[in-house]
């Protein structure tokens, strides 16, 4: 099932099955002119294989397409192949006159183009289901055999190429030698990608030497708890659209440190610092400002307040976006 479909069946929506090219044209036939508007969220714009067919059909009024990455895994010469695909894909974007969204500048840029006209949608989150929340900390911390005492970093992904474990286990073997009590969670599942196995053993052996420091809980449904036993919140990935994850850990009231390859649009909290990850001594650093962090005074309770000012609560986007479908 995709995310939320017993929600969405409970409150009318319905559900259509649109995995490959057949489905499409049976749907595009049997529901021409049924919906006003057809929103495509994608990682991917090559995904979008079927849009002349739709523009075609004249299924629908209007087109969206909303950008949510800023990159792709793939080698440089792929990705040499991949840009001359992007630019005819941007091409294609026009030629249907797709309305453009994307999460980010980055996002936006990425899949369109640099000069392309995007409105961006912020990556909005329920501000007070992340809000700082003493009780939940010390109950999350007892549930994970944690001391008052330990230094915990998180990291909430998936064990993608993308999301960099590599060096995530590098900061944190290099943290350890100045906080012997630190603890590092790493919460998310495996990416199915055959380019993730082998990194994904290398990972196990690596991190078996600290098993003791290091926690693998797998894909987990309440990570507004988890945010609150974190005492500090790590993101080096390789490229992000806009990481929410980064939202809702500072929303939280987490001190964060997000790669420099991630857009500054997250940037909501003044404890919030990006870091190199390409350079020789970006483990070392890393550790540094995670030695730093572990010394500064928690004030953690008010940081749901200033997420909510930066225009990342759900509520306002939603109305947003309501807004603008309405007026198209």
């Amino acid at each position: 099932k995709i995310a939320y479909y017993d929600e969405l069946i409970q409150r009318g929506s319905k559900v259509y099955d649109l995995s490959d090219k057949g489905k499409w044209k049976s749907f595009l036939q049997c529901y021409k002119n049924i919906y006003d508007i057809m929103i495509f969220n994608v990682t991917n714009p090559l995904d979008l294989y079927m849009l002349n067919e739709i523009k075609d059909s004249k299924a629908f009024k209007k087109i969206i397409i909303h950008s949510h990455n800023g990159g792709i895994d793939f080698s440089k010469s792929i990705k040499r192949l991949m840009n001359r695909a992007f630019l005819r894909k941007q091409k294609e974007f026009k030629e249907i006159n797709a309305i453009l969204w994307a999460c980010s500048d980055i996002a936006g840029k990425w899949m369109f183009g640099d000069d392309a006209a995007f409105t961006i949608i912020k990556n909005g989150i329920d501000t007070n289901q992340f809000k700082f929340n003493e009780k939940v900390r010390d109950e999350v911390r007892q549930e994970l055999a944690l001391s008052p005492s330990d230094f915990v970093i998180g990291n909430i992904a998936r064990f993608a190429i993308q999301k960099n474990h590599k060096l995530i286990l590098k900061i944190f073997e290099e943290t350890v030698k100045q906080i012997p009590e630190a603890k590092l969670l790493l919460v998310g599942q495996n990416a199915p990608q055959f380019s993730m196995l082998k990194q994904i053993t290398q990972i196990r052996a690596f991190s078996h030497r600290l098993s003791s420091k290091i926690k693998f809980l797998g894909l987990r449904k309440d990570a507004d708890r988890l945010y609150q036993a974190f005492d500090a919140f790590i993101l080096p990935s390789l490229y992000e659209g806009l990481p929410i994850v980064g939202v809702e850990a500072q929303c939280s009231g987490l001190p964060c440190l997000f790669s420099d390859t991630i857009t500054e649009e997250v940037n909501l909290l003044n404890t919030t610092n990006y870091l190199p990850i390409s350079t020789k001594a970006a483990a070392k650093e890393w550790a540094s400002q995670l030695e730093r962090i572990s010394t500064m005074p928690k004030e953690r309770k008010n940081a749901y307040l200033s997420v909510r000012e930066k225009g990342f609560d759900i509520k306002t986007e939603t109305q947003k976006v309501q807004k603008i479908l309405l007026n198209l």
